[in-house]
């Protein structure tokens, strides 16, 4: 029996704060981080309420920011030596924000922006910034990017490619993506209220999480504490609509499946 992989390390900076205490603290007290904001760079934010983080950031394209504070806090809790493990990344925008905040401003230099847009890029940015010199893989999967990345890291470690990895799932807001998701008209307008029934909506913010996963094996003889085993998992794909479900839930019961 393969042996079994665990989280040793956990980090996050999000609307809450610039850690994962702070996103617990705010979780468990049933606060909301949503407001309305004055920003030229998010014109729809001053309608719209979002969860905006207002902990400050290394320096960088935004969702590189992102990602760095909370990478460093996971390996800060989990001990593990960055330098060995491998790297992924699940992200829908990349560094788009960066592009959007040249182009509004009128910038001559916007297209040397351009080479921070695609995921790809945030990823090297990241493994730089972070000493990683293992393998390292990008993900932009829409609201699945993080979960397929996580299960990549998990075929990794299972397969012995490398004994530990860093997962990290970042974005930073953008126009583009308010602009999306208002014209899809799924954005309740008073800020989402997932379990009233007067729910109208999605809301939208900007943050990230880190996770340090391990063979358990591995984590056992560096003395790391386990925070949670990761038992099983599963991934599929509709190829049915850009954004509509295959309306038998075919897939999604296949995906379930495998990680039952």
């Amino acid at each position: 029996m393969a042996c079994p992989l665990v989280i040793t390390g956990i980090g996050s900076v999000s609307a809450a704060g610039p850690t994962w205490a702070d996103l617990r603290q705010t979780f468990l007290a049933g606060r909301s981080c949503l407001a309305r904001h004055q920003d030229p760079h998010l014109p729809l934010a001053a309608r719209l309420p979002v969860a905006v983080v207002e902990a400050p950031l290394p320096a960088g394209p935004r969702t590189v920011a992102l990602g760095e504070l909370a990478a460093w806090e996971a390996l800060a809790s989990s001990g593990a030596d960055p330098s060995g493990l491998g790297l992924l990344l699940g992200s829908c925008t990349g560094g788009l924000r960066a592009s959007e905040v040249a182009y509004l401003a009128g910038s001559e230099t916007v297209s040397e922006t351009y080479r921070d847009q695609p995921v790809g890029r945030t990823l090297a940015l990241l493994r730089r910034r972070l000493g990683i010199r293992g393998p390292a893989s990008a993900h932009a999967e829409a609201c699945a990017s993080t979960a397929g990345a996580l299960i990549e890291a998990m075929g990794w470690i299972r397969t012995g490619q490398v004994p530990g990895a860093l997962v990290i799932g970042a974005d930073a807001l953008t126009h583009l993506t308010m602009a999306g998701f208002s014209a899809l008209q799924i954005i309740d307008g008073d800020g989402c209220r997932p379990f009233s029934v007067e729910r109208a909506g999605m809301s939208l913010g900007e943050g990230a999480v880190a996770l340090v996963v391990e063979s358990e094996d591995v984590a056992r003889r560096r003395g790391a504490r386990p925070l949670a085993r990761l038992l099983g998992w599963g991934a599929s794909s509709d190829a049915h609509h850009a954004t509509a479900p295959e309306p038998t839930g075919h897939w999604l019961g296949q995906a379930i499946h495998q990680a039952l």
